[in-house]
């Protein structure tokens, strides 16, 4: 959020916000930045932390859900931020910790789904990054008539461009490469071989030892 370009995207009641993930072996949490564009009282928006179909752009099963209470404008806190044009300007924002402590299949791609039914979601937004893919492995898209999991299972996610991410912040843990059998079996190779020659060395160096060693006198 410090720095992007792109909207902040207002919520709209039974209106899906979706973020999708892949490459990642462990989702502990996430961290929204919402922003108030008007109104004052607070709003009650529900979060789906889902298995994604790339293919369909829908939910496939759920894994974790819960409801975050984002509290009035009162409570919320100024920010800075500066765009990629290195123009500053402020939003008034919430940060909202969503723990998810989930053990995932780095092969697999995953969602965490935001929607409200509340009156006042159109004065609450999400940062839309739209001109930088910030997150080459996920995406942003949105899905118009959410209202529960089972609606969102069967509805559409529509992108919201290439490159377009929400403003968030995750901890989380991306898979290393694994190295292939090959590449493996020619490491333990050279660790075997390093041996030897540590061996062999060792060894010379204890005949050279010997051999110069002195011989006492009869």
């Amino acid at each position: 959020m410090p720095l992007f370009t792109g909207d902040f995207v207002s919520f709209a009641p039974d209106e899906a916000r979706v973020q999708t993930f892949s490459n990642v072996s462990y989702f502990d949490s996430m961290t929204y930045q919402f922003i108030r564009t008007g109104g004052f009282g607070p709003v009650s928006v529900d979060y789906y932390f889902v298995e994604w179909d790339t293919n369909t752009n829908q939910a496939t099963s759920l894994i974790a859900s819960g409801s975050a209470l984002i509290p009035d404008a009162f409570s919320f806190n100024y920010f800075l931020y500066t765009d990629v044009n290195s123009n500053p300007g402020t939003y008034n924002g919430w940060e909202q910790l969503i723990s998810l402590q989930v053990t995932a299949n780095p092969v697999t791609t995953y969602a965490m789904v935001l929607v409200t039914s509340d009156l006042g979601a159109s004065d609450l937004a999400l940062a839309a990054i739209s001109t930088v893919d910030s997150l080459p492995n996920g995406q942003a898209l949105f899905a118009v008539g959410v209202t529960d999991y089972a609606s969102l299972a069967s509805t559409t996610g529509t992108s919201y461009g290439p490159g377009a991410d929400f403003g968030f912040a995750s901890l989380s843990i991306q898979l290393s490469p694994v190295p292939e059998p090959a590449t493996a079996a020619a490491g333990i190779g050279a660790l075997l071989v390093a041996g030897l020659v540590a061996l062999r060395l060792y060894r010379r160096r204890q005949e050279e030892a010997v051999a110069l060693a002195p011989v006492a006198a009869e």
